[in-house]
């Protein structure tokens, strides 16, 4: 029999994973027994074990106690994981979690301890959450955030956990049972790196029959019945879980029905068995296998997608089979023979291909003529593809083998074609490719639900779930794929009597994966039922706040017990979180100050610093930026292009375009050389070992983002350009949707001069965190390196249009001239949307701007110039004009140094890490510079370089220019 498995990937040093079982063993009467079951439904590998993050702790936070409390009604289970975890360390500590579920396994709800209970999280918008939860962690008081990453991944971040104290978290998640032979099969897997102190399980079963226990480590049971309700207890100390399961199976009917109440409204959720396998099977003389080699497919269950494949084969006997492999670039399609079942070459084909790189699905090519089917191997998680991989003309089933997995996109996909989805979780290799062969596509229709959400669990069951429509019939009807009616079913409503308060959440969960398959269409629906019905999704997070005061501040709906209190506090008036005011007019101030910088002479002679020790150069003496904006002066190279309701930038004085130089600057990078082991180890080696020592190296440094930027440096130092994008490409699959890791991946992806694929980057980024200035920033620039420089003015505008919830100091000015830049290197510019205002050119000699990937960090730029003067934060205008932009200490950048004029003779750039507020510790703080010469001018030159800080107060030298006489 096939078990439809459990998964939660929980807390501090916790993981669970899946695992089928074959059912058998002695009814419950009374006292429990537990019967030991042979393996014979293979089950899924055991991933590492994922733990609470604290990276920076010098010992690992202990998991003190767990227990589980499940609720099960029908066919139906509800599932709360309640984590005590303890803290030994003398620090502070934000702890992140991520964790996978397996297809139909919902998260409903989690919870957090609050001065001594647990406190409910409630509904928010995805981007205004984590923006919340930040700011929240920079006040330094409680916070938690449940985001949805990719697919049916999960991220949990918690704030404090407080040395030497204790915090609980609770996690709840619902799902259909696994059904056999009329029987609801309760399966609650565990796999735990640490072994908690204590442990207790709860399990309480509405109506229904005898219960078999299969499975329990836990030991004696505690069973006890009152009004209907069957409860099993049992505690446990010091006992071993890993790897152990406990497994139930209870009687039920053929249909089963649930009942829910919510608003006044009754819900209704039903499964029916599927309509019979097709009484031919589909033999197909050839395939195409789409195999993902990524280095997601680690955590795939290989071994069980192979035995699947074996099983097909020896059903199919003779054929050809195509491969085509792809990670974040397609290999060429190879041809195979697979005879009599045998398929030793593409089965060594397969083994020996490693799984490395960025996952680009839309490298497959599924529109060829000439197969007959394609089997899709892949968890669904798509990072590296600007577009989508196209549902072919013939059935595709996409295979499936791991927790977390995108099931909703692969289930689409499939269906789209006339597939399936193959869930290698819940069934064996040969009911696999037993079912794939004797697949029927179906249309379901359902009258008497209101908007019926319908998910169809191929060979296995149908389920629908809707609000229910007075007392009118309720029928399900099977059509097959020429229109012909398969069959109808009617439902019964079963009484009152226990009516499941979740059942409405499932019926959200599974509207929202029909919606999902068309996501960008539908996100405003996703999000509003994700607020409605409290759960997350990719529109909505899940959040708990510490005070009345936050929610009220944040206008977040805030849970039941504070209620009051937050509406006690809007009817005084408590002031809302504050967005900045009269933006335009601060940076209209800050855009004439540039100005009247720029048109300021300094002095290129020689240095006098007894003169100048108390004073900056004045500005005040400056010509006023109104009047001589568009005078004749400045517009004597200027182009009007009035048919296309568009300006050019106005260009500089005319002394200014006759040096244009020919400054003869000269920028020299210092080569960036980290200290590590593995670095010396392949270094040494033959540039035909390079990629092998690499494989050998990575499994201790998977989680190392310097780890694959510096190999990736190495094998483009031999040559081996493709092999160090694809190395490089692994930022992408390294942590879920985070967008510091991405954005270091953007920039190294412009250094390799991949512009396209840096655009795809940052326009995830920006969709990740469209309210920090910095996402349209980096996208804008990526945009004018790809060639499309009226988008890219277009984007970085809006860093100046746009209100902000935080200002970072200076990135306003910085995009400016930017924009400005980009128009006067490229022609038929339209600046028609920008404020004439902001229009204006003023190109410079040397330019270099400092960018990194921290929030709450503080980097800064340091340039020492021929006069050996110093500009920084605390000396932002030197003698000669040279220019440091605003101190950045919020994080991320930018940071720039600007000089118009540049006197002849060495400026050496520098950066200093001053330090940072963060309470996760990162490995290193990673810097982008970006030297120009001659900014703004049809001969602009530009040479970047990514480094690496550690530790505060770190100061190194980056680079120089010469300026030649």
């Amino acid at each position: 029999m096939k078990v439809f498995p459990l998964t939660l990937f929980c807390a501090a040093l916790l993981a669970l994973f899946a695992g089928p079982g074959y059912c058998a063993g002695g009814k419950q009467h009374g006292v429990p027994r537990q019967t030991e079951l042979p393996d014979i439904v293979p089950r899924l590998p055991l991933l590492p074990p994922v733990r609470l993050e604290v990276k920076g702790a010098e010992r690992p936070v202990e998991l003190r106690e767990l227990a589980f409390k499940a609720e099960i009604v029908g066919s139906l289970a509800r599932t709360a994981v309640e984590m005590t975890f303890y803290n030994p360390n003398s620090r502070v500590l934000e702890g992140e979690l991520q964790f996978p579920l397996l297809d139909g396994q919902t998260v409903t709800g989690f919870a957090l301890d609050m001065d001594g209970a647990m406190r409910d999280a409630v509904p928010i918008e995805k981007d205004k959450g984590r923006q919340v939860f930040e700011d929240v962690i920079r006040r330094k008081v409680d916070p938690a955030l449940l985001e949805v990453t990719q697919g049916n991944s999960f991220k949990l971040r918690v704030y404090p956990i407080n040395p030497g104290t204790a915090r609980k978290v609770r996690l709840v998640y619902a799902e259909s049972l696994g059904r056999t032979d009329g029987r609801g099969l309760y399966v609650l897997p565990m796999a735990y790196a640490q072994q908690p102190e204590k442990c207790s399980l709860e399990v309480s079963v509405r109506g229904g029959g005898d219960a078999e226990i299969l499975r329990n480590p836990f030991g004696a049971l505690n069973v006890s019945e009152a009004g209907g309700v069957h409860v099993m207890k049992a505690e446990a100390e010091g006992v071993s879980l890993t790897g152990r399961a406990f497994e139930a199976a209870f009687s039920g009917q053929k249909n089963v029905a649930v009942l829910g109440h919510r608003g006044g409204d009754r819900w209704l959720y039903a499964e029916i068995p599927d309509a019979p396998a097709a009484e031919t099977s589909f033999r197909p003389r050839n395939l195409t296998i789409l195999w993902d080699a990524s280095m997601s497919a680690l955590k795939r269950d290989r071994e069980g997608e192979l035995a699947f494949l074996d099983a097909l084969f020896q059903e199919l006997k003779d054929l050809d089979v195509r491969l085509q492999v792809v990670r974040d670039a397609p290999l060429p399609l190879r041809g195979f023979k697979v005879a009599g079942g045998g398929w030793h070459d593409l089965r060594a084909a397969l083994e020996s291909e490693p799984c490395d790189g960025a996952t680009s699905l839309e490298c497959f090519d599924t529109q060829s003529d000439g197969s007959e089917l394609y089997l899709l191997f892949t968890d669904g998680h798509d990072n590296y593809s600007a577009g989508a991989v196209k549902a072919p003309r013939v059935p595709l089933y996409a295979v499936m083998s791991a927790a977390g997995g995108d099931a909703v996109k692969l289930r689409g996909l499939s269906e789209e074609s006339g597939g399936t989805l193959v869930d290698l979780t819940k069934l064996t290799a040969a009911d696999a490719a037993r079912r794939l062969l004797s697949f029927t596509p179906l249309r379901v229709s359902v009258s008497g639900l209101s908007d019926a959400a319908v998910r169809r669990e191929a060979g296995r069951f149908i389920a629908v779930a809707g609000a229910l429509k007075d007392a009118r019939p309720i029928t399900v009807t099977l059509w097959g794929p020429k229109g012909e009616k398969l069959g109808e079913t009617a439902l019964s409503v079963p009484s009152d009597g226990s009516p499941s308060d979740f059942v409405p959440q499932i019926w959200a969960s599974m509207r929202i994966d029909e919606l999902s398959r068309e996501y960008r269409l539908n996100r405003g629906e996703i999000r509003r039922l994700g607020k409605a019905f409290g759960l997350s999704t990719r529109e909505t997070s899940l959040i708990v706040l510490d005070s009345a005061e936050d929610y009220a501040r944040y206008d977040i709906t805030p849970p039941a017990e504070l209620k009051k209190a937050v509406e006690a506090l809007r009817a005084k008036g408590v002031p809302a979180a504050q967005t900045e005011k009269n933006k335009l007019a601060r940076v209209l101030a800050e855009w004439t100050d540039y100005q009247k910088w720029w048109e300021k002479e300094f002095p290129k002679g020689p240095y006098i610093p007894n003169l100048i020790k108390a004073k900056l150069p004045a500005l005040d003496g400056a010509p006023g930026v109104g009047q001589a904006l568009f005078s004749a002066r400045r517009n004597a190279g200027t182009v009007e292009r009035s048919m296309l309701r568009s300006e050019s930038a106005p260009s500089s004085p005319e002394a200014e375009d006759a040096r244009a130089a020919a400054s003869g600057a000269v920028i020299r990078i210092q080569p960036w050389t980290p200290d590590s082991p593995y670095r010396d180890r392949m270094k040494a080696a033959r540039t035909e070992d390079l990629y092998r020592i690499y494989l050998d190296e990575r499994p201790d440094r998977q989680s190392s983002v310097a780890f694959f930027l510096d190999v990736s440096d190495l094998l483009a130092e031999r040559g081996l350009n493709d092999l160090a994008l694809r190395v490089l490409s692994n930022l992408a699959e390294m942590d879920l949707e985070n967008r510091q890791i991405l954005r270091v991946l953007g920039y190294r992806l412009l250094q390799s001069e991949q512009a396209a694929r840096a655009v795809m980057i940052f326009r995830k980024v920006l969709e990740l965190c469209s309210d920090e200035p910095q996402s349209f920033r980096d996208l804008g620039l990526a945009l004018e390196r790809s060639g499309h420089p009226q988008e890219a003015v277009e984007t970085l505008y809006e860093v100046v249009r746009r209100t902000f919830a935080r200002q970072f100091p200076g990135i306003e000015v910085i995009a400016l001239s930017e924009i400005n830049a980009i128009a006067s290197r490229h022609e038929e510019m339209d600046l028609a949307f920008m404020d004439r205002r902001f229009v204006r050119a003023m190109a410079l000699d040397l330019r270099v701007v400092l960018t990194w990937d921290s929030d709450n960090t503080d980097i800064d730029l340091h340039v020492i110039d021929p006069n050996k003067e110093e500009a920084y934060y605390g000396h932002a205008l030197t003698y000669q004009g040279g220019r440091v932009s605003k101190d950045n200490t919020l994080g991320y950048g930018p940071e720039d140094y600007s000089l118009r004029i540049a006197k002849p003779g060495i400026y050496r750039v520098e950066v200093n890490f001053y330090g940072h507020g963060q309470q996760v510790i990162s490995e290193a703080t990673t810097i982008q510079l970006d030297f120009f010469t001659d900014w703004g001018r049809a001969n602009q030159s530009r040479q970047s370089v990514t480094m690496r800080l550690k530790d505060r107060k770190d100061r190194i030298f980056v680079g120089e220019f010469e300026v030649k006489k």
